[in-house]
């Protein structure tokens, strides 16, 4: 389930009757303090392996796009684009 808050997109889903936030998803380790920034500094980052073949193919592409910026208001947009991949 995909949800919106205070402009930020975030995906949750309830596992063990605990909800999780998803806010970023990325293959590329120096993506993840960019992502954590969006939110605070107190995000806790899980690492999650996810098999090649359940990866969007776009994901590679918002990945290049996201390391390659350090405008705020760009690496939300990639973050958001990322999100909208996985949002069912």
């Amino acid at each position: 389930m995909r949800k919106d808050n205070l402009g930020n997109n975030y995906v949750y889903y309830k596992i063990n009757n605990k909800y999780k936030t998803v806010v970023g998803i990325t293959n590329n380790y120096d993506n993840v303090n960019k992502i954590k920034k969006l939110y605070n500094d107190k995000t806790e980052v899980k690492e999650y392996y996810i098999a090649k073949d359940n990866l969007d193919s776009k994901q590679y592409e918002y990945d290049k796009l996201l390391s390659k910026t350090t405008n705020e208001s760009k690496v939300k947009e990639y973050v958001n684009d990322i999100l909208k991949l996985y949002q069912n």
